[in-house]
């Protein structure tokens, strides 16, 4: 059990390195996805992009959650820079918008209160327990934007809280957008 505790307690501290290199695994995997796919420039091989470009928007997502527990840096601005331009930006939130939403899930867990209870019932993709056809029919929705809906409501409840951020925000996408 101490082994455990001392794992827990290592990944429990802030690692700059450790965050950087699971977010440049991540877009190598990504850059590599887009590069194969438009080499091969066939449906079937778009269709097969989606699996590992959709496990890395996961992937990217868990590393924003680590930023917004302060696990990349000791240093309040370099976690938030790391965190906001290799994880949060990309996905189309904001890593202080997002904070405020998920340390209300954390504070009020569980109770009516909690903003995760209110957002997944507004959603009913997120019904559970879910059968294996509704399962399958959610996939199949998402191929063709059925998950639009709820990318608004997420982007609705992680909206920037500071204005530099929301400039950095559209900075961000603005660069995207002109390299496109």
């Amino acid at each position: 059990m101490a082994e455990l505790e001392r794992a827990i307690a290592d990944l429990s501290k802030p690692n700059t390195l450790r965050f950087v290199l699971a977010a440049l695994g991540d877009w190598a995997v990504i850059v590599a996805t887009l590069v194969c796919a438009a080499e091969l420039d066939h449906p079937f091989g778009y269709a097969l992009a989606l699996f590992p470009l959709g496990s890395r928007q996961q992937g990217l997502g868990a590393l924003f959650h680590d930023a917004a527990h302060g696990l990349v840096s000791r240093r309040r601005w370099l976690n938030d820079a790391l965190g906001s331009v290799l994880a949060a930006w990309p996905l189309g939130l904001t890593l202080g918008g997002y904070r405020r939403y998920h340390f209300a899930h954390h504070k009020l867990l569980g109770t009516e209160g909690d903003p995760e209870i209110s957002h997944k019932r507004a959603m009913k993709q997120w019904e559970l327990p879910a059968s294996p056809l509704k399962v399958t029919r959610d996939f199949l929705s998402d191929l063709v934007l059925g998950g639009l809906p709820h990318l608004v409501v997420a982007g609705r409840l992680t909206r920037p809280v500071r204005l530099a951020v929301a400039l950095g925000f559209l900075l961000f996408w603005s660069l995207i957008a002109l390299m496109a």
